[in-house]
């Protein structure tokens, strides 16, 4: 077919079954352009003869979309075309590419709400781990770089997702929800770039909000080892996050592993904040999830600091400490992380069973090694004042700590996690990356 004289020239043509469309002369620059129709064809085989300009420099006019097997193509209308022009051209294109140029049209409204986000990580045969989806959508960010191998086994590949923010933090009203999905024996670990910042909030009424909901196979394991949350000044914030455990059918198979921390600073000390938001809480939920669909739950820890619901302040309350957070470790692959917050706890110092000068009653015992990095570590303990406790519920180990400040948090947890040796084991060192 062919358009009217002074306008473009629109040829379908046909060769072995297929169809392309050849468009003569060359259009002219875009801002010359009244109207423009963007339409999708099949691939152009260049040995049909085509002139080169034919294949519509897809790449030069839209430079920053994919280069794919079907090529966009700008059938640009000018003034002096006849109206039927832009018609004959969409009637040119064939019912699969219609179609098509709804589906990848980049200026459609995008599929997910903002804030949405999608990490799924598959185990393609014969044993190869990726990242089969990473998705998201304003504000919420997120980088994968390359994946590493753990130094003790080649066959182990580890996948890193950073959870980022636009703006480095949360303005008030934003809402973040993230999926994350880990198939049958995949690894994965989730860091941030820095504390997220929680802005402040017009008033109290105004919430911004995070929702991650992950859900492990049997025999993945999740790290999640983050920089503290920092709220602002009258800030206003809720978080959630959902961990289901998915039981094997086979008994004999291992269930999921965790280990996740959630922790929340005092804001910004420098500034004269100190516990000086509206509101803040944070959940976490630990579910077992049977293959029929039913739910157990094995944890839900709640924190929940209200100004309003508290008769004295909140930083009154916290006496002190800049910083308090939550461990929760659940798992066959993290047994000996649990028991190793367990003995250490159980071997703190107590009126009238230790030793306060040296910590121990046997001075034999100082050429342990355990027993000389446990009094260092101790020793640290008492002059950074860090406070913490463990216990056991329904197989989830969970540890409560708080610091005076952020960094004696922080080389704290490096210290435990770096001494028992399973994290860096079983994801590597950059697992611990926002600790150092």
């Amino acid at each position: 077919m062919e358009g009217a004289s002074n306008a473009l020239t629109i040829t379908k043509s046909g060769a072995s079954g297929s169809q392309f469309l050849a468009i003569t002369p060359r259009p002219p620059p875009l801002y010359h352009l009244h109207e423009e129709v963007l339409i999708h064809t099949s691939y152009i085989p260049r040995r049909q003869g085509l002139p080169t300009h034919s294949l519509i420099y897809s790449r030069s006019l839209l430079p920053s979309l994919p280069h794919s097997l079907h090529h966009r193509l700008r059938i640009q209308v000018l003034s002096a075309a006849p109206a039927s022009l832009m018609q004959d051209a969409a009637a040119a294109i064939t019912p699969s590419a219609r179609d098509m140029a709804f589906v990848n049209n980049p200026f459609s409204s995008p599929p997910s709400a903002p804030g949405h986000g999608t990490i799924h990580l598959s185990l393609l045969p014969p044993n190869t781990p990726r990242l089969r989806t990473v998705h998201y959508q304003y504000p919420l960010k997120l980088v994968s770089p390359a994946p590493v191998r753990i130094a003790h086994g080649a066959a182990e590949l580890i996948h890193t997702v950073y959870l980022l923010t636009y703006g480095g933090g949360l303005v008030a009203g934003d809402v973040i929800d993230l999926d994350v999905i880990l198939e049958s024996h995949t690894r994965l670990t989730l860091l941030t770039q820095g504390s997220t910042k929680l802005f402040k909030s017009i008033s109290s009424d105004v919430v911004s909000r995070q929702t991650m909901t992950v859900t492990l196979a049997p025999g993945a394991a999740l790290c999640y080892l983050p920089d503290p949350v920092q709220p602002f000044e009258k800030s206003c914030f809720e978080q959630k996050q959902v961990y289901n455990i998915t039981v094997p059918d086979d008994p004999g198979l291992s269930r999921g592993n965790l280990c996740v921390l959630d922790w929340v600073s005092n804001g910004r000390p420098a500034n004269g904040e100190n516990w000086s938001f509206f509101r803040y809480g944070s959940r976490n939920e630990v579910y077992l999830c049977q293959p029929a669909g039913d739910r157990r739950l094995l944890l839900r820890d709640n924190l929940m600091l209200d100004q309003r619901a508290l008769q004295t302040s909140v930083a009154h309350r916290m006496d002190g400490l800049a910083v308090y957070g939550t461990l929760v470790v659940y798992g066959s692959m993290f047994t000996a992380l649990g028991k190793h917050f367990a003995r250490e706890f159980k071997a703190l110092p107590r009126i009238g069973g230790q030793k306060w000068d040296s910590g121990s009653d046997d001075e034999e015992s100082m050429t342990d090694p355990v027993i000389v990095n446990r009094l260092k570590r101790q020793r640290m303990e008492t002059a950074s004042k860090v406070l913490w406790s463990v216990a056991s519920v329904r197989g989830c180990t969970v540890v409560k700590f708080g610091a005076p400040t952020v960094e004696a948090g922080r080389r704290w947890l490096w210290t435990m996690l770096s001494d028992e040796g399973s994290i860096v084991h079983h994801f590597g060192e950059r697992a611990l990356l926002c600790l150092r």
